[in-house]
């Protein structure tokens, strides 16, 4: 993602405007800008299929990732 001069201007002067309203310029540059990220929300046909068996290896040594811990219990909560 990227910002033109006069869009990354705009947001500093916003800030300095507004210290330490950082979500409330962040959010009124969504609402304004949806051009800018809305190409970035994949469609429900662009999404990747994710199968959870081929993070839990059944032959060989127990794979010992820090976030397969993390990565089950979201599965689980699905």
């Amino acid at each position: 993602m990227s910002f033109s001069r006069e869009s990354y201007s705009d947001l500093v002067a916003r800030y300095n405007q507004q210290l330490g309203a950082v979500d409330k310029i962040a959010c009124e540059w969504l609402v304004r800008n949806k051009e800018s990220w809305m190409p970035w929300i994949p469609t429900s046909d662009e999404k990747n299929v994710l199968y959870i068996g081929g993070i839990f290896p059944i032959t060989g040594s127990p794979y010992s990732g820090k976030g397969i811990v993390r990565g089950e219990e979201e599965c689980y909560k699905i």
